[in-house]
């Protein structure tokens, strides 16, 4: 029987370091048709699009800060994508967007 594989846990390992994963949402057509409406009325930002994209998309992750200290979940604390390197935000992006490499688990 069908499963939707609409929520999916990638591999973070190349930005966390080994065993660290982080699960996702993929956005539906709906909400990328939406997106790109209000880019094309100059309404959105494309850097805070992304930014509430990643926070909304991020179900759960085990990723840790400097000091090795959990992290909080993006759907908790928001400001959390505060404390993420450019890379790290980078890789969500991606993994959210659907890059095949993000997905290897």
């Amino acid at each position: 029987m069908p499963q939707r594989q609409s929520r999916v846990r990638v591999d973070a390992s190349s930005v966390q370091g080994e065993g660290a994963y982080a699960v996702i949402r993929k956005l539906t057509m709906g909400e990328i048709k939406a997106m790109k409406q209000l880019q094309a009325k100059g309404e959105a930002d494309d850097f805070d699009m992304t930014t509430e994209v990643v926070q909304s998309c991020t179900l759960s992750w085990n990723w840790v800060d400097d000091d090795d200290a959990p992290l909080p979940q993006p759907r908790e604390d928001p400001t959390v994508l505060d404390a993420i390197t450019d890379d790290e935000f980078a890789f969500l992006a991606q993994a959210i967007a659907g890059s095949a490499d993000a997905q290897k688990n």
